[in-house]
């Protein structure tokens, strides 16, 4: 019997890949964390800082909003250049040229290079979403929900750090001394990069696909297809509909604080809400991957699904804030679970398919759509038909998407 063959060897090489699997993709996390210092911190401080840089109202909407349209081009962009140049050396060029969209806020220099900083870090993120996304299909089939649970919590972490101390440094420092320290602290990643080298092994498609036959006789090529349209337009409804209430949701409480007392103004409790959110998207959402890993994705994004919905029909009807507050923090608990379950299912696909950057690319594409049309469309459609409408219209779509067709199955090897 082959050493490689004995049961306890194999056990031990399994755990040992596993335990492999987790090390590099909390190191790529960890990278992508430090990356998006800057990209954080301008959200969290930049609408603050317009009469002292010197800014219009308008040109400081495009620059917080333009990176999420680029990505819309800058998706398959990043899956040419990690095919063509490595995982590796894209990931380092993003994390590089991330230290310059983040410098050139230090610096009194026209609107036009911030705008262009802003789209260029649209690219960065394009290619560093993507290598987290890759590295994480590195590890078993039974612990990828922990896996891209591990990747978002890693770098949300950053966000939420950055949102913290960059409030700090502009009121203690200056708006552009804050970003020149906030620049620098990006710029240790470069150095740890070149001594860790989380990605040295990480490839777009490690190994070719294999001619298996779904369960009802159609090609696996067509069955897989058909299953990366159906993750594809959940991820489109999913992150819409969350992009929409994140977006409404102040707008919302203002509404219904008219009417109620509370012991906090509508801006800090607002505030309070999406610090919620990103403690959801640091410790919430990597629990729901582990729970996906046990009981299958499936089963848990049904039950994350069906969670969201009542949250949403809750927010909708509820008649008293004091009843509207435990309604939305379970749906920004249960989103960014969903949204982990949904990166595991398109990992699975993409592994299935022999072109995982390329579908991954695609996924992270119908995301990016959803975020952007969110905004767009909550305001307009909220003020015709009222928010509580709009939120039950899309607990309802969602719904319709879970559950109006039957998951395509694969094998037991493949089946996300």
């Amino acid at each position: 019997m082959p050493l490689s063959a004995h049961p306890s060897l194999q056990a031990d090489l399994t755990h040992e890949q596993s335990n492999q699997a987790v090390r590099k993709t909390a190191l790529v996390s960890a990278f992508v964390g430090l990356a998006i210092l800057g990209d954080s911190a301008l959200y969290a401080v930049l609408p603050t800082q317009i009469d002292i840089l010197g800014l219009n109202a308008g040109i400081v909407g495009l620059a917080l909003s333009l990176n999420r349209v680029v990505r819309l081009l800058t998706n398959q962009l990043a899956n040419r250049l990690v095919i063509r140049y490595t995982v590796a050396n894209a990931f380092l060029w993003a994390l590089i040229a991330t230290i310059g969209t983040t410098a050139v806020w230090a610096f009194r220099v026209p609107a036009l290079f911030l705008l262009a900083g802003r789209a260029l870090w649209g690219l960065c993120w394009s290619v560093l979403r993507l290598g987290g996304y890759l590295t994480a299909l590195e590890g078993q089939k039974s612990q990828q929900g922990r896996l891209f649970g591990l990747f978002r919590s890693g770098f949300r972490t950053g966000s939420l750090v950055a949102a913290i101390s960059a409030g700090l440094l502009t009121d203690w420092l200056g708006f552009r001394q804050a970003f020149a320290i906030i620049a620098g602290a990006s710029a240790l990643a470069i150095p740890l990069y070149f001594l860790l080298q989380p990605l040295k092994s990480v490839h777009t498609n490690p190994m070719p696909v294999e001619a298996h036959v779904s369960e009802d006789n159609e090609p696996v090529s067509q069955a897989i297809r058909r299953l990366a349209q159906r993750i594809n337009i959940g991820a489109l409804l999913h992150s819409l509909i969350l992009s929409l209430f994140t977006t409404t949701m102040g707008y919302y409480l203002t509404q219904k604080m008219a009417t109620d007392a509370a012991l906090v103004g509508v801006a800090t409790l607002n505030g309070l809400l999406f610090a919620w959110l990103w403690i959801s998207n640091i410790a919430i959402g990597p629990a729901c991957g582990v729970v996906a890993d046990k009981i299958g994705v499936q089963k848990t994004s049904r039950l994350l699904l069906i969670t969201e919905c009542i949250a949403l029909c809750a927010i909708a009807l509820a008649s008293s804030l004091w009843l509207l507050l435990p309604a939305i923090l379970i749906l920004l608990a249960a989103g960014p679970g969903l949204e982990v379950v949904l990166d595991t299912q398109a990992g699975s696909v993409a592994s299935a398919s022999g072109r995982r950057s390329t579908t991954l690319a695609t996924y992270t594409n119908w995301i990016d759509a959803g975020s952007a049309l969110g905004p767009l469309v909550g305001f307009p459609l909220g003020n015709l038909l009222g928010l509580p409408f709009i939120y039950v219209l899309g607990a309802v779509l969602l719904l319709l998407w879970g559950f109006a067709q039957q998951p395509l199955r694969l094998n037991p090897q493949m089946e996300p």
